[in-house]
């Protein structure tokens, strides 16, 4: 019976907001390593520009103040306050959430790469990243989360990952199997594995029947930092939106009709079988 009422509270949210529309902006920025005040410039304008499209919900990219200053963390964990500052200034009087990228922060003696959400100037949410990528140092570096975030929107609830994240489904099925219409990922995704970037995002998406945005750093003046290719993915599967490398705002509509479809045609979410997933 449980399971049973469990089945219908999911199909519940699958139905939700049959003709709705949510207007989400993807901030493609360039973030030069250790450049704060360039950085944070570049996230104003994409901040002004998004804004004017009144978008539903913004999001920007991984680490965006300052990067991956592996050597100087400490130092870069030192903005977050003042970087946190300007967002909450620049969208106060602004209904929507603005998905600020993720910012360096300590715990305790531990460092964070974390997710923040803002509404109207105020922090509603956020999530730690949970997978550490020991090839750029981060298991050293940063103290993993252990919590996954689920936020609700217009559209259904939310799912959060960062980056290194995508590459471990069962993050995604654990939010799948509590109703979540949409993951939004902000990353630094390295240009070599951009085909692993598409699959992956798309494979999250249609094995969940959800929406996934992503939203990459943009290509840096280093010739090795040749990111970009932020993109939006519908429940089929099929990129709906992606970038090129260059600096861009995207404003890209989500259509929940859309959902609806994928969940009506192929019922896999009331589908999953509990006892080889876990209790939950």
């Amino acid at each position: 019976m449980a399971l049973e009422n469990e089945r219908k509270r999911l199909t519940c949210l699958e139905l939700r907001a049959t003709h709705f529309h949510m207007r989400v902006a993807c901030c493609q920025i360039r973030c030069e390593l250790g450049d704060f005040s360039g950085n944070v410039e570049r996230a104003q304008a994409a901040l002004a520009t998004a804004l004017a499209g009144d978008p539903d919900l913004i999001v920007l990219p991984e680490a965006w103040v300052t990067g991956f200053t592996m050597d100087s963390l400490p130092d870069a964990a030192e903005v977050t306050p003042s970087a946190l500052a300007t967002l909450v200034e620049a969208t106060r009087g602004w209904p929507g959430f603005l998905i600020a990228g993720t910012l360096f922060s300590w715990e305790g003696e531990s460092l964070q790469n974390q997710l923040v959400v803002l509404n109207r100037g105020d922090v509603v949410a956020s999530y730690k990243k949970m997978h550490l990528f020991e090839g750029l140092g981060e298991r050293t570096a940063f103290r993993a989360g252990r919590t996954p975030t689920l936020m609700e929107t217009a559209l259904g609830p939310a799912g959060f990952a960062i980056c290194y994240d995508l590459r471990f489904p069962e993050l995604f099925r654990w939010y799948a199997r509590r109703g979540a219409a949409l993951f939004i990922l902000p990353s630094q995704w390295p240009q070599p594995r951009i085909e692993h970037w598409r699959l992956l995002a798309r494979a999250r998406a249609v094995e969940n029947l959800a929406f996934f945005v992503g939203v990459n750093a943009a290509a840096s003046s280093a010739p090795d930092r040749q990111y970009g290719h932020s993109l939006v993915v519908d429940p089929w599967g099929e990129i709906i939106w992606e970038a090129g490398q260059e600096e861009m705002v995207e404003i890209v509509t989500l259509d929940a009709a859309r959902l609806r479809e994928a969940r009506e045609h192929l019922p896999a979410i009331s589908d999953m079988r509990d006892d080889l997933l876990g209790p939950r």
